[in-house]
């Protein structure tokens, strides 16, 4: 989800394509930033066919109804529209710092906390970004959406120790 006051982004794992996951998800975001008063977001085309895909409904009117029930304003925003550049260039950014994890037999299985924690750590990383700068006498202090959000521009991630991951023992640990 992308602020447009703040332009802070905050990333929340979705454990599937149906509506109530999506609303897990959501729900989880507004416990952790507030009930936003509006959304701005595509017509979702790619959320409907994968969830189609994967045998759930996604009926628009269902999206619509709850977030009226929360005075949410949903707007749709066109193709081509000014809004989509600062939330897809979050997009290629997030693809970006997760490209290291291959999709394949051997890549690293996380289980729903390392990925909650990647999630976090990109979510962190992403909000680092200036915004803009404000001269105070001599000094200059960049702003970024972490100075919105947490009021300082950076939090001290807790280093953990580097290991070697053995994608067979993960896959163990999570089917376990």
């Amino acid at each position: 989800i992308y602020c447009q006051e703040t332009r802070g982004v905050s990333i929340t794992p979705v454990e599937g394509y149906s509506k109530e996951a999506f609303f897990v998800a959501f729900n989880t975001h507004c416990a952790r930033h507030g009930i936003p008063t509006s959304l701005k977001t595509d017509m979702m085309s790619a959320f409907i066919s994968a969830a189609k895909e994967c045998g759930h409904d996604a009926v628009m009117e269902e999206y619509t109804e709850i977030f009226d029930s929360m005075s949410i304003e949903w707007e749709f925003i066109p193709a081509g529209s000014q809004w989509r550049n600062p939330s897809e260039s979050l997009v290629k950014s997030l693809k970006q710092l997760t490209k290291h994890i291959e999709h394949h037999d051997r890549a690293p299985v996380l289980t729903a906390a390392e990925l909650g924690l990647l999630c976090a750590n990109i979510e962190e990383i992403l909000n680092r970004r200036p915004l803009t700068a404000c001269v105070d006498g001599d000094d200059m202090v960049i702003i970024s959406p972490n100075h919105l959000i947490m009021g300082r521009g950076s939090r001290h991630a807790v280093p953990g120790p580097m290991r070697e991951v053995d994608p067979l023992a993960r896959s163990k640990l999570i089917h376990d």
